[in-house]
């Protein structure tokens, strides 16, 4: 009677159903970034109006532009007049942390051709190609949220290509955590906005963890075709973003290679399947090159600052500011104008930081040494790239820009402990578990509510959450609170998927450990 009752209860219904992981992750972070796009004012986010013009000139026809003669590393181009005014809508706030968005004009429906300038030329134009579809269709606000849905469906969806990657490994406690890691409110908020800096880092997770999972598992049959197309899918978006991407394929390729099984990486290139992705990969990166060395004829204007400096000077400058920049890897909002509350980074830091030295110390062979070298590369790749630019364009190196590498650390690190304890049971495991999850999910609820904070009510000593309740000064298009307790509901939701897919592989691993066991040896007695 109990047995039938608990089989045909809600929760145990609930228990068996099977989401795969790809099509859950994506649906949940994609709902995630676009709650962020909602509570987000428009344009309230690093070089979001240079972006959305880009968009809006590229899917027009305009790929590249003339270099501008009234903005200095700007280029000129013809966009509808809603558009160009992006510039326009946060700068009464912007860097202004007491000041709420209230004062932001709302976009005009106006579609009048006009001139205005980006500085995004440098960036390959695929991506706004993509992002700025929405303008065809509509005007005013809701092409400028609609750029930013398509760019949170493309960072969602590769992000999703990362989970499912992981999630077929043979053992996946750790690597699913550490995936879940690099997911910071730095990543949902950019992927809520109108950039490729959140599509460059998810492609390069997707990217990293797919190849991992290539050259380390066996691939049977049309297993194989159908990893080999998550991976073209995901070295197309991360090349196709930034010129440094193509820096970032080169690492993780470096590294995949480094950490593989040569058993299973061999077998894989005797099969036509490796050699088709290969072909796809190459043309694409080709292609890409070849738009990243044609001169722009753009100069920065002789002002900015430190431009001419010394790179030696400009390498140990950045070096000295590395974890200055760690912000950028965790939450930074609006124009990095707002940092998160000291929680949100303390949490992290624990968080990643004990799997990351966890795996550093603990794990093994060529894993470890990959995990290592990736390391070595996360804190020298910044300085390394602003002393080669500093001479010419300034300091220009924010912590965002790391986030390509940033991601790789959550993502190795999980797969080296888990491949240094395949059969280990963990003690306590499910209590750290929900521990951890439930400081996860906490960070992020808070980091969402602080940046509505700052844009509601503003961030000074004379205004507290008691007065964003009852005097709030902005509201998104959607009230805040309801925001905001949708996005706790939906963090929950993912939370508890996260903690099913961990703890399902857990018990699988106790149950083959007890099973296992040496029968007890019969008592004189008996």
């Amino acid at each position: 009677m109990t047995t039938t009752t608990a089989r045909r209860s809600p929760m145990a219904a609930l228990r068996r159903i099977r989401i795969p992981v790809f099509w859950s992750a994506w649906a949940l972070l994609f709902v995630l970034m676009s709650l962020w796009s909602v509570a987000t004012p428009l344009m309230a986010s690093p070089d979001e109006p240079a972006h959305a013009i880009r968009a809006a000139a590229v899917v027009r026809g305009e790929f590249v532009g003339n270099p501008s003669t009234r903005v200095p590393g700007s280029t000129d181009v013809t966009v509808p007049k809603y558009v160009g005014d992006a510039h326009k809508l946060p700068a009464c706030y912007a860097f202004r942390s007491d000041v709420t968005a209230a004062c932001e004009p709302w976009p005009s429906h106006d579609t009048t051709e006009i001139p205005s300038t980006t500085t995004s030329t440098l960036n390959s134009p695929v991506f706004y190609a993509i992002v700025g579809t929405p303008s065809l269709v509509l005007n005013g606000a809701p092409a400028l949220y609609g750029m930013r849905i398509v760019t949170a469906l493309l960072t969602s969806g590769l992000l999703a290509i990362a989970f499912a990657a992981v999630a077929r490994f043979p053992r996946r406690r750790f690597a699913l955590l550490g995936t879940a890691l690099v997911v910071t409110p730095m990543v949902l908020f950019l992927g809520g906005t109108v950039n490729p800096n959140p599509v460059e880092a998810a492609g390069a997770a997707a990217t990293l963890a797919t190849m991992m999972l290539i050259f380390r598992t066996p691939s049977p049959g049309r297993t194989l075709w159908l990893r080999l197309t998550m991976l073209v899918v995901s070295v197309f978006f991360l090349v196709n973003t930034r010129s440094i991407s193509l820096g970032w394929l080169l690492a993780i390729t470096a590294a995949a290679i480094l950490m593989a099984d040569w058993k299973t990486f061999f077998a894989v290139f005797r099969r036509p399947a490796s050699w088709v992705a290969v072909g796809l990969i190459g043309v694409t990166v080709a292609l890409v090159g070849v738009y990243f060395l044609i001169p722009k004829g753009l100069t920065q204007t002789a002002n900015a600052l430190g431009i001419g400096s010394s790179p030696s000077i400009a390498f140990f400058t950045v070096l000295d500011k590395t974890f200055d920049y760690g912000a950028g890897w965790i939450a930074e909002f609006g124009w990095l104008d707002t940092p998160p509350p000291g929680a949100v980074v303390v949490i992290w830091t624990l968080l990643l930081g004990a799997l990351v030295v966890g795996a550093v110390v603990l794990a093994r062979g060529r894993l470890r040494l990959g995990l290592i070298a990736w390391v070595v590369l996360f804190f020298l790749v910044p300085p390394i790239t602003q002393a080669g630019l500093v001479h010419e364009w300034g300091y220009v190196w924010q912590g965002r820009y790391t986030l390509a590498l940033f991601v790789g650390l959550g993502i190795i690190a999980g797969i080296a402990l888990d491949d240094r304890f395949p059969d280990t049971v963990v003690p306590n495991f499910r209590r750290l578990l929900i521990t951890g999850l439930a400081l996860l999910g906490f960070a992020q609820v808070l980091a969402f509510a602080w940046a509505l904070k700052r844009y509601v009510i503003g961030l000074d000593l004379y205004h507290s959450w008691i007065q964003m309740l009852t005097h709030p000064k902005w509201e998104p298009p959607v009230q805040w609170l309801v925001l905001t307790v949708l996005f706790t509901a939906v963090i929950v939701v993912a939370a508890w998927a996260l903690y099913r897919a961990v703890t399902a592989h857990h018990d699988a691993i106790v149950a083959a450990s007890e099973d296992h066991e040496p029968e007890p040896a019969l008592s004189a007695a008996g």
